[in-house]
């Protein structure tokens, strides 16, 4: 009989330690002593990835067709912030409902008509930071980014006359 209770428990803890699973990867966004990492320039992405430098081009997709996107060049009202400025406004949008936020974006973000096509090649890193402070990330493919979604990018140095080749995406609002 206890082998029987022993054997189910077993079972019981491992079912509970398993979790409930998802289709996309999650990607923590903890330091090896387990706390969270501190907010850096370009809004905690280097963890996962990005290079250490801030965006190249933030845009609103256009066109997607296999790896190859357009994009309209956003022009943002924080390009030109200080640290302090740029926290202040974090802390304000994250008081603010999902609609509200969504409002604030369109003021604050101008999307102009200078249309930018790049490639991104198979296995760059695209993700989509969720959670509270954007301490995860969903790791994300190719065909997740749709025609409106917003994105940051990350561009490879490259000589001219070619198309540019993305390093690294940050999707920051997707329509869906």
């Amino acid at each position: 009989m206890q082998k029987k209770a022993f054997f189910l428990m077993m079972v019981f803890v491992t079912l509970i330690g398993m979790g409930c699973g998802s289709d996309k990867a999650v990607v923590s966004g903890q330091n090896s002593s387990g706390g969270a990492t501190q907010q850096s320039y370009n809004s905690n992405v280097s963890r996962w990835g990005a290079p250490d430098r801030p965006s190249d081009l933030t845009g609103k997709v256009k066109t997607v067709r296999g790896n190859k996107i357009a994009v309209f060049k956003v022009i943002t009202a924080n390009e030109n912030q200080s640290e302090e400025e740029r926290a202040k406004t974090r802390a304000e949008m994250q008081a603010l409902s999902p609609e509200e936020r969504a409002k604030r974006r369109e003021e604050l973000n101008k999307v102009t008509n200078e249309t930018i096509n790049l490639i991104i090649p198979v296995g760059t890193t695209i993700i989509k930071s969720q959670g509270s402070g954007n301490t995860e990330a969903a790791k994300l493919e190719i065909g997740d980014i749709k025609e409106g979604d917003f994105l940051k990018l990350w561009l490879e140095k490259q000589s001219s006359g070619e198309e540019p080749l993305v390093e690294f995406v940050q999707v920051l609002q997707s329509v869906n």
